[in-house]
Parts: C-alpha cells; structure tokens; sequence
C-alpha cells in the first residue's frame, strides 16, 4: 500500500515537472519569435479586423503612425496619421468627461414627477389628441384625393387612372 502511494506521488511529481517545463519553454520560445518578428524601426501599434481577412493596422515607421489596410494577398497605404493631436483630444475629452450620473438622476426625477401625476386625466388628453390626429390625417387624404383625381358626377363614375 505505502508503495502504491510512493509510485503514485511519483507520477504525479513528475507529470507537474513536465508541465512546468514545457511551460517555461513555450514562454522562453515566444520571447525569441517575439524578438525575432519585431523590427528595428517598425512596429505593428495595433490592428482592427474588418472581416474573415480584411484588417486595418496602425504601423509605427520610426516616429511616424501610418494607417495600411490588408485583405488576402494585398496591401494598401491609406494615409498618415498624427497621434500628437489625437492624444491631446483625447486628455481634453477626458477632462471634460460625460457625467452619466447627473442625466441619469435628471430622468430619474422625471420618471417619478410622472408617476405621481394622475394617470386618468393622461389618458384622456392622450385618447383627445389621437383622435384630433386622426381627424386631421383624414381630412389631409380626403383634400389629396381630391386635388388629384376630382370627381365627374355626370355619369355618376368617378374618373379614375385605369384603362
């Protein structure tokens, strides 16, 4: 029994080793192609994808930001970017940051000051102006129809568009 524990513990010993190993080398290999894949002078900033195969990548060029778009087999310059303006708006925008929390207390207050009116004098007002909309939409339709096909009693057909 106590050697069946032994073997056991050994196993799994040797089993974390190995996983620790290969965990080691896989971080110590992609520090190297790491290494190896960036460039001097060139640096991939960032990349947005646009589909399956179509990206747009922001490309450091010593101190200049280009902005290329690739799909499949082709590659394509689409302009220069300057990130000097774009960081000093975005430390402006962030000063003069949205506060969420005031639009929302303002609805808030509105929410309730709505619920604390009556609710049947709403109604009503709200059932009188449908109506009076309707009424008027029909009374628009009516003077359109008429203004574009006028009615000819003599025969008593009205004159219509069909052949």
């Amino acid at each position: 029994m106590l050697e069946f524990l032994f073997e056991m513990f050994t196993v799994i010993l040797v089993l974390g080793a190995v996983i620790f190993l290969s965990y080691i080398v896989t971080r110590y290999i992609g520090e190297k192609a790491k290494n190896a894949m960036k460039g001097r002078y060139i640096s991939i900033v960032e990349t947005l994808s646009l589909g399956v195969d179509k990206r747009i990548h922001l490309v450091k060029v010593g101190e200049q930001y280009i902005l290329i778009a690739s799909s499949g087999k082709n590659i394509q310059f689409l302009t220069k970017v300057d990130l000097d303006n774009i960081e000093n708006q975005e430390t402006e925008e962030a000063s003069n940051a949205f506060n969420f929390r005031s639009v929302l207390e303002k609805y808030a207050q509105n929410l309730m000051a709505k619920k604390n009116q009556p609710q049947e004098k709403e109604a009503h007002t709200e059932n009188t102006q449908d109506k009076n909309v309707f009424k008027s939409n029909l009374a628009r339709i009516k003077a359109l129809t008429d203004k574009i096909a006028p009615k000819d009693n003599s025969d008593g057909d009205e004159k219509t568009n069909e052949k």
